[in-house]
């Protein structure tokens, strides 16, 4: 298990945290969780989930200051839920979207795929925190072929860029996980097939979705957020993955953020069934 504080001592803390400010009061935070040996903040998260945070890592210290990670997201693919969804957390992290999906009276199974040994640690105690009966965690990666890949780690003030897209080099961490396509876990494995998809995978996005080409054909997620790389005006770099999932039937729009920016690495909502074309805006849809 995790060493974590409980809710109230935690919230205790992140009150004064963010707080007023007063001299060498970062000093003092890291003073004090250090002599606790830093253990992980539990918060609510979106209402009555529970997740456990460690404020040195930037993800989760988004999480400390908003409240949540990407909501926006999460909307772009619930809004389109029915009900006895089948949903894949395809690189969960530390489940900011498994956790959301246990607690949506909709989605019926959470599959979730998160390779990276230490974070998958922290994935699965978060899923018994919630009571996750209905998600399956999966300690691997998904691909276009069925092969071991190296998976290079992130660094340490940020778990969440840990990529199989990029090869290890010498002074950064890596180890070898195994890789499946979801054709593979599908119809040799027998998984249930997605009806709704996270894909983040830190570029490795366009080698996920080449992995299904059975199931786009056959049972085609109804849709599919996704991580890509874009330009200034929020257009996806790489044009071969709206070619992909607008062969398959898809309309790809951008996810815009509540801020208005756009960054290097942007989200997009895929819906099956929509008119493919130029990607847009996903309130305009």
């Amino acid at each position: 298990m995790l060493w974590r504080l409980g809710t109230a001592p935690s919230a205790a803390m992140l009150r004064w945290y963010f707080g007023p400010e007063h001299i060498a009061k970062q000093r003092l935070w890291r003073y004090v969780l250090n002599a606790m040996n830093n253990p992980r903040l539990s918060v609510r998260y979106g209402g009555s989930s529970v997740i456990t945070l460690d404020y040195r890592d930037w993800l989760q210290h988004q999480i400390m200051e908003k409240g949540a990670y990407e909501p926006e997201v999460w909307s772009a693919l619930s809004t389109r839920a029915v009900t006895g969804e089948v949903f894949w957390d395809v690189g969960a992290n530390i489940g900011t979207f498994t956790i959301p999906a246990l607690r949506d009276d909709r989605i019926a199974t959470v599959h979730s795929f998160e390779p990276a040994p230490n974070v998958n640690r922290i994935l699965r105690e978060h899923v018994r925190l919630n009571g996750g009966d209905s998600c399956h965690i999966h300690q691997l990666a998904l691909s276009s072929r069925n092969e071991e890949c190296a998976l290079t780690f992130g660094p340490a003030i940020n778990s969440g860029m840990a990529s199989l897209a990029r090869g290890a080099l010498p002074e950064t961490k890596s180890c070898v996980v195994p890789c499946f396509t979801i054709d593979t876990l599908v119809y040799g494995q027998g998984f249930e097939s997605p009806t709704l998809m996270k894909v983040d995978v830190e570029g490795w996005e366009l080698e996920v979705l080449r992995g299904a080409s059975r199931v786009h054909r056959e049972a085609p997620p109804k849709t599919i957020v996704f991580e890509a790389e874009c330009n200034g005006d929020g257009a996806i770099v790489d044009p071969a993955i709206c070619r992909l999932l607008e062969g398959y039937g898809y309309g790809v729009a951008h996810i815009a953020r509540p801020s208005g920016e756009i960054e290097p690495r942007e989200n997009y909502v895929a819906v099956h069934g929509r008119s493919p074309g130029a990607t847009r805006d996903v309130s305009r849809m």
